[in-house]
């Protein structure tokens, strides 16, 4: 889109690589040079529509579904939406605040899980408050595993040694490895 810079900047790497001829010399086979060669059109593919997908059967799958195609609305699913069912192409979902709007979230949900499956799908907003405990969030189920993963190491005999040889050392990371020779 910008040959003269990006000759420069060629000129520039190529000059740190070896005795070049000078710039003079470069300049003028550049001007010299053939005229470009008018690109010649490809032939026309015809695109088929991507495979459609099964009809997702938990929240977990929702968000794995649309995380193909529209990385960053996954992203926002994890992070604001509560979701309390998915049935038969109906999910209900209780959205937190965040930076996308609920209105947004449920359209631009119902559209990709639309395109994936081929189905139309009924995406509703729950209000009010039942008196039922909130489903977590993705985030917040995940936030609780590795908390969890971090005492159960933590609480571990060894571990807990090496800690109290620390005074306000913590576990802060877990990383899981194979058995040694599986790795």
């Amino acid at each position: 889109a910008r040959p003269f810079e990006a000759l420069s900047m060629a000129l520039v790497r190529l000059a740190y690589l070896g005795n070049l001829p000078s710039f003079a010399t470069l300049l003028k086979q550049v001007e010299n040079a053939p005229a470009a060669v008018p690109p010649v059109a490809a032939p026309i593919v015809p695109v088929l529509p991507p495979a459609l997908q099964p009809d997702p059967r938990s929240w977990p799958e929702v968000v794995a579904l649309v995380r193909h195609a529209q990385p960053g609305l996954a992203a926002t699913l994890e992070q604001q939406v509560r979701c309390e069912a998915v049935g038969d192409r109906v999910i209900d979902v209780r959205i937190t605040g965040g930076l996308h709007e609920p209105d947004e979230i449920i359209r631009t949900l119902r559209a990709a899980i639309e395109t994936a499956t081929g189905h139309p799908w009924h995406v509703v907003l729950v209000a009010g408050d039942n008196g039922a405990p909130l489903p977590p969030t993705i985030a917040e189920e995940a936030r609780a595993k590795h908390a969890a993963k971090l005492q159960e190491v933590a609480a571990d005999p060894s571990v807990a040694a090496a800690l109290a040889m620390f005074p306000g050392a913590t576990v802060s990371a877990v990383e899981e490895r194979g058995v040694y020779g599986e790795e």
